[in-house]
């Protein structure tokens, strides 16, 4: 079954949330971390940059791991024939008349 809103298909969708629920729990784990060096007195960036560079690093990891389990990009279709830009000429038999 597909959506064609965005092209994928069931699997790819439910690939697509759990990775995403598993980033967005790690994202929360990380950050709840470096609240807490924070609180400690360990400040490894100023705090705005800290909390940015967290952010990405997950989208980042993120966005590798769609790609690295197929989850992207929809299916490709098979019933699509390939563009050819040259068709040779037909070569008719001679007769032997």
């Amino acid at each position: 079954m597909r959506n064609y809103k965005n092209g994928l298909d069931e699997m790819q969708k439910q690939m697509r949330n759990s990775i995403g629920n598993q980033m967005f729990m790690i994202m929360y784990w990380v950050l709840l971390l470096n609240c807490g060096l924070h609180g400690a007195g360990i400040k490894w960036l100023t705090y705005p940059i800290d909390v940015m560079v967290i952010i990405t690093a997950c989208m980042g990891v993120y966005l590798v791991r769609l790609i690295a389990f197929n989850a992207y990009l929809p299916p490709k279709a098979n019933n699509k024939k390939p563009i050819t830009l040259y068709r040779p000429p037909k070569v008719r038999p001679k007769s032997n008349d």
